[in-house]
């Protein structure tokens, strides 16, 4: 099965440079060099998760983390399978973080797992749903409904003490939190599928200021951060840019045709996959 708005290329493609590994939603993965030449394709196994699959791939050093139905390792050389661990599918992905010297992977459903061989260091930390955990400047959050802050612990042994930052605080807004929030000057910037935007301030766990958007449709692409600008979109294709801090203030509104990715910024230029075409914006 499958959405029919993201067809079987949801999953955003991943480089190391001199290869870009990429899966699609029928289970395949395949790694290619910047000449566009195969270097494997392999069946991994058929997604489970409902609506189609939408976790993209993570590439840590030699390991390609892949999660169709369990979550997968696999061996960037080749595509052979290193590992497995049967965690349940989320359309969220996997962030890369580093307890002491150790390679992790934070799970949206809360479990950190060693990328090395597979084990599970710590689980049931918190829950984003269908975005991933924000994982920046020594910490970890989980947001979705209600908000989870963890400091990353420095120990070189593990499994090792995870301990709350706070007590974190409901955000309103229930159903679904397809975008993934985005941290900047110590404020979380987050958003539901319903347009509830809430800023967070991030030493605290405390709302800063909670605020309905006025935009059509619902919010999927992620919450983006460029040029000292938060930008939120929704499926409808307008985005709203507005000035970071403490207190809202909205800057412009900017319309193209429906998209449900993220805008991807790169230096005057703005790239943005809608459901027709893909765009390149810029001076």
């Amino acid at each position: 099965g499958y959405h029919g708005t993201g067809g079987y290329s949801s999953a955003t493609p991943v480089t190391d440079g001199k290869h870009v590994f990429v899966i699609y939603g029928n289970g395949l993965a395949a790694c290619y060099d910047l000449d566009g030449n195969r270097k494997w394709l392999k069946l991994i196994e058929h997604p489970t998760a409902a609506y189609g699959h939408g976790a993209s791939p993570l590439l840590v050093k030699d390991k390609l983390l892949v999660h169709f139905s369990d979550l997968v390792a696999l061996d960037t050389k080749d595509g052979s399978e290193a590992w497995r661990v049967k965690i349940a599918p989320s359309h969220g992905t996997p962030m890369h973080a580093r307890l002491g010297e150790v390679d992790v992977a934070i799970h949206p459903q809360g479990q950190v797992v060693r990328v090395s061989d597979g084990v599970i260091l710590a689980k049931g930390l918190g829950s984003t749903g269908p975005n991933s955990p924000l994982v920046q400047d020594g910490k970890v959050y989980f947001v979705a409904g209600s908000v989870r802050g963890y400091a990353l612990p420095t120990t070189k042994d593990v499994p090792a003490k995870w301990a709350p930052l706070w007590k974190g605080a409901s955000i309103k807004g229930g159903g679904y939190w397809f975008p993934s929030p985005v941290l900047h000057d110590g404020l979380i910037y987050a958003l539901n599928a319903s347009m509830n935007f809430t800023v967070l301030d991030a030493a605290t766990g405390e709302v800063v200021y909670e605020k309905r958007l006025l935009l059509a449709g619902q919010a999927y692409p992620s919450v983006t951060l460029a040029g000292g600008r938060i930008h939120v979109s929704g499926d409808s294709g307008e985005t709203i840019v507005l000035k970071p801090g403490r207190e809202y203030k909205e800057l412009a509104r900017n319309t193209l045709e429906p998209f449900r990715r993220p805008p991807v910024f790169e230096g005057k230029r703005l790239h943005v996959r809608t459901t027709k075409a893909l765009w390149c914006l810029g001076e």
